[in-house]
């Protein structure tokens, strides 16, 4: 357990490295210049010059790279071009934010899954409309979903705000999330259900003449969970790291609408901040469920 916790660790790492690596080359080609956008449209040559020095953008791209990294291993993130505010400190100010966004959608999205896969097993002849939903809810992208319900629950029926980072105002965001993921889970629950519903252990249930609801949510579901966890996990990383279009359509003050913000900027810094947070909130997630998967199944392990 202990050299395969280690190799998955090794390897987390060298992803992290790659995703730096990879971000760092990818905002070298964002068109514009950083000091430009620092300094206003009327500085003078001499003006951007001496600011490129002071950010260290006049040194070779490989030197400032490893300056990066080097800053990174500290936990420095550097600091902000336009606000100068620690980038550590803006990701913690947006985190709550995103992180109650995230959450909710999750939850939202688990449950009323979990839910709809379940009731063509529990309701035969429901299944046709569970699949039709299904269907519909990974079709549809979520950010045309947002914009649908803020039209119609805020503009037209203004029932939850436009936007902002409260109770009422998660509502829409949350529901424009959340009804994907349950599309997705409703889809892997339904069809692991009707797998496990022919299992020897089902049919002996049967036998003793148990209720049907009893032997689906007791003894069938917990197989079919199984299945879902490692992507229950991954979705909730994914949420966590911020949700660009989402955020940006409903106004909600989180990581993803930071990072559009940097990019609009050029705000090398905070950009890479919040790309490299999203791939670590991503990396130690998988790492904790793959780790988790190895100790509850050794096959797991020795297949690794």
């Amino acid at each position: 357990m202990l050299r395969y916790v280690v190799l998955k660790g090794v390897t987390a790492l060298v992803v992290l490295l790659g995703v730096s690596f990879l971000t760092f080359a990818l905002t070298q080609l964002l068109p514009g210049d950083p000091a430009a956008a620092i300094a206003g449209p009327k500085a003078s040559p001499e003006t951007l010059q001496q600011i490129r020095k002071e950010l260290g953008l006049d040194q070779p791209i490989l030197l400032q790279y490893a300056r990066y990294v080097s800053r990174v291993a500290r936990g420095d993130l550097g600091r902000s071009y336009i606000t100068r505010e620690p980038v550590v400190s803006a990701l913690l100010d947006r985190l709550p934010a995103t992180a109650f966004l995230a959450v909710t959608a999750w939850t939202l999205g688990a449950a009323l899954g979990v839910g709809l896969g379940c009731l063509p097993s529990l309701w035969p002849q429901s299944s046709r409309l569970v699949f039709t939903l299904s269907f519909l809810g990974l079709a549809m992208p979520t950010f045309w979903l947002g914009l649908i319900l803020l039209y119609l629950f805020a503009y037209r029926l203004p029932v939850f705000p436009l936007g902002g980072f409260s109770s009422s105002g998660v509502v829409l965001p949350a529901c424009a999330l959340g009804l994907g993921l349950a599309a997705s889970y409703a889809r892997i629950v339904m069809t692991r259900l009707s797998e496990v519903m022919g299992e020897d252990f089902i049919r002996t249930a049967k036998a003793k003449g148990l209720p049907r609801s009893r032997i689906v949510v007791r003894h069938a579901l917990r197989h079919a969970l199984l299945t879902v966890f490692t992507l229950l996990g991954l979705d909730l990383a994914g949420l966590l790291g911020g949700v660009t279009l989402t955020e940006t359509v409903f106004n909600w003050p989180g990581l993803g609408r930071l990072a559009v913000e940097a990019v609009f900027n050029q705000d090398l810094p905070m950009l890479m901040g919040t790309v490299l947070f999203a791939a670590v909130v991503v990396v130690v997630v998988n790492f904790c469920v793959d780790a988790s998967y190895a100790w509850v199944d050794p096959r797991v392990r020795a297949d690794s």
